[in-house]
């Protein structure tokens, strides 16, 4: 949506001059005019023909010594004003018409000499015609629409001034400023006065269109995705806006397209219509999302009608705070225009208007607003889009309207990543900071605290920093790890303290997990990403029992290894004869370590040591059983029994950790 308040100013000057010898008269100011002026619009004849029925009192004081009168007046009238007449009764008045500084006068001559206490009544008629061409012109008159300025005619103050616009029947009809009256009695539309409090300073501009069949223009616009339809509807008797309008959206469109780097969004027919003031109001031209339609005024400039090109893509879908949307619409308007070589018309942020400033995430709907908060709303989210775009750059740009279209999270690790049902969302503002953040590295907190929300939020900001801090260092600390999503999504969405302890959490994890693959090195092992899986898949618990589970079977395998590295016992050996080898459970608990099954790998290692701490009992056993102490096998047989176990023992690779 675009605003564009037409800001003319109506003045009056009387200029009066009289003598009679020896006195000399006095300023003009000794003379009060009032009027009551009827426009008459005749829209099949493009004309206004304007009649003002003017009173002129002289209450300029004689003395003594001077007299003093008044032998005409000069009244402002329209630049634009043609065939202009003044007449009293049934004679006419002589009247001349002077241009001054974009203003033009009519000095109208008395047909006597007007003197104090006297008022002299004649009436003025001009007509106002629509000379075309320039869409900023003040005049228009169609067959189905008109617009144009109205005056009251009077001094500084004067009472009893009144203006009477009327209009054919059908015509639907409203007054910017002036307190104008709307009346429909059937046969006629007329606008009239209630009070006139200063006709001097008495201003309005009326519009006023005719519901009516509208001309259709096709058109075929390529863009990215193959030729999308555009529909402009305008006035019959308006080729300009029609020419104009649609020269602008087939070089405009691709080129905002390209800049945005969004594909273009609509699905069907793109509908565009002109309208009058009538319509539209205070405002140049809205987008209306769900109808895929823009409404024009019949007035729009180049900046207008691409600013509610831009809207296509800046609107609830996109950007669901109004400041985002009007301030991006805004700069790629004045992008797109600039590059077309286009003559652009941008609000500007005045000192008067920095006199209403507001954070923009207050600013409110249309028509919701006073105008003066609404002119700085529109220069002001213009002026905070340049600034963004200054940082970010062209790419960093469209990389977050991209994330944005696709609804991805500004922590996403997977660019298909989005927000789950049920996630807590931040506000628009706040996912924006983020993403620009994200992904351009940039710091935007000082434009956004200095126009976006104020200092009301420092101490979210500030818990902010410290939470993207802490977050960063993480980051870091995991390496090629995945940040769980939960801690993600509570940065996401701006819950900071919770998110701030699963970062400590995060953090402790890592540097277990960090132990235990020292641990395991040390053991010859290596370490399944069991902990870095869980911590990416199910979480910050689920990763903390995987570290446990791994520590644990770890400190088995170690205290296994350790009790197998002592000499066996002969009553061991003996023992061991045609029993599973230690060492060989022991190889496959290691085994089952690297592998990633923990509980099988501590299971297997204490049964390793189970093994060789059962076997003294059993080798006691079998040697006792031959009784009286004399043993089955002789001490050649017994060394050589020793000797291969030892080979095995070697070959099975459990000989003590650090030794050959």
């Amino acid at each position: 949506m675009n605003r564009r308040l037409a800001v003319l100013v109506a003045c009056l000057v009387i200029l009066a001059a009289g003598m009679t010898a020896p006195s000399v008269a006095r300023g003009a100011d000794g003379l009060i005019v009032t009027s009551q002026a009827v426009y008459e619009v005749r829209p099949e004849e493009q004309r206004i023909d304007v009649t003002v029925n003017v009173a002129a009192t002289n209450v300029t004081p004689d003395t003594a010594t001077e007299l003093t009168f008044y032998t005409g007046v000069s009244l402002p009238i329209p630049p634009d004003a043609t065939q202009v007449s003044a007449s009293s009764g049934s004679a006419a008045l002589g009247v001349a018409v002077d241009l001054e500084d974009d203003v033009a006068y009519a000095e109208v001559a008395f047909a006597s000499d007007l003197f104090f206490q006297d008022t002299y009544r004649f009436s003025l008629r001009f007509s106002l015609t629509d000379s075309g061409g320039d869409p900023g012109r003040e005049t228009w008159i169609r067959s189905r629409f008109v617009a144009f300025p109205v005056w009251s005619f009077g001094t500084p103050g004067a009472s009893g001034a009144s203006v009477e616009v009327i209009l054919p029947a059908g015509f639907d009809a409203t007054a910017a400023a002036g307190g104008l009256e709307v009346q429909d009695d059937g046969d006629a539309v007329r606008l009239v006065s209630t009070t006139i409090d200063d006709p001097a300073a008495f201003f309005a501009y009326v519009t006023a269109e005719r519901a009516t069949e509208r001309a259709r223009t096709r058109l075929e616009i390529p863009l990215a995705q193959g030729d999308e339809s555009v529909i402009l509807f305008s006035w019959p008797d308006d080729p300009d806006w029609r020419d104009r309008v649609e020269s602008i959206l087939v070089r405009g469109l691709p080129v905002l397209e390209e800049e945005i780097g969004v594909p273009y969004p609509l699905v069907g027919v793109l509908n565009v219509t002109e309208h009058a003031y009538a319509h539209l109001g205070d405002y140049a031209g809205f987008f209306i999302p769900g109808d895929d339609a823009i409404e024009i005024r019949f007035d729009a400039d180049a900046f207008t009608t691409l600013h509610e090109a831009a809207h296509i893509w800046f609107n609830d879908d996109l950007a669901d705070e109004r400041w985002l949307g009007e301030a991006f619409a805004s700069y790629y308007a004045e992008l797109v225009g600039t590059a077309l070589g286009e003559s652009l018309v941008t609000s500007e942020l005045t000192d008067d208007l920095r006199e209403h400033a507001f954070p923009l995430v207050e600013w409110g709907d249309p028509g919701q607003e006073s105008l003066d908060r609404e002119d700085y709303g529109y220069a002001a989210t213009h002026e905070v889009a340049r600034l963004i775009a200054a940082l970010a750059g062209p790419d960093g740009l469209r990389a977050v309207w991209r994330a944005e279209d696709v609804g991805r999270m500004a922590y996403a690790i997977h660019d298909d990543e989005r927000p789950a049902r049920g996630d807590a969302a931040a506000d628009e503002w706040q996912r924006l900071l983020d993403l620009f953040e994200v992904e351009t590295g940039a710091d935007f907190d000082p434009i956004w605290v200095e126009w976006i929300v104020g200092d009301d939020h420092n101490d979210l900001l500030a818990a902010r920093e410290e939470a993207r801090d802490a977050y960063a260092l993480t980051t870091t600390a995991l390496d090629d790890w995945e940040m769980p999503r939960s801690t993600r999504v509570l940065m996401e969405a701006w819950d900071f303290a919770p998110a701030m302890a699963e970062l400590a959490a995060v953090t402790e994890v890592s540097e277990e997990a960090r132990m235990i693959a020292t641990a395991a090195g040390q053991l010859d092992l290596s370490v399944t990403d069991g902990v870095a899986v869980a911590l990416a898949s199910d979480g910050i618990e689920a990763a903390a029992a995987e570290a446990e589970r791994q520590s644990a079977a770890l400190a088995t395998i170690r205290a296994s290894a350790l009790r197998l590295e002592r000499p066996l016992a002969p009553t061991e050996q003996v023992g061991l004869i045609g029993e599973l080898e230690p060492s060989t459970l022991l190889d496959a608990a290691r085994a089952a370590f690297e592998a990633g099954d923990e509980v099988e790998a501590g299971e297997t290692a204490a049964a390793a040591a189970e093994a060789l701490d059962a076997s003294a009992d059993r080798g006691r056993l079998r040697v006792g059983l031959v009784g009286g102490g004399i043993l089955l096998l002789d001490a050649a047989f017994l060394g050589l029994l020793i000797a291969r176990r030892r080979r095995a023992h070697a070959r099975a690779g459990t000989a003590p950790f650090g030794t050959a």
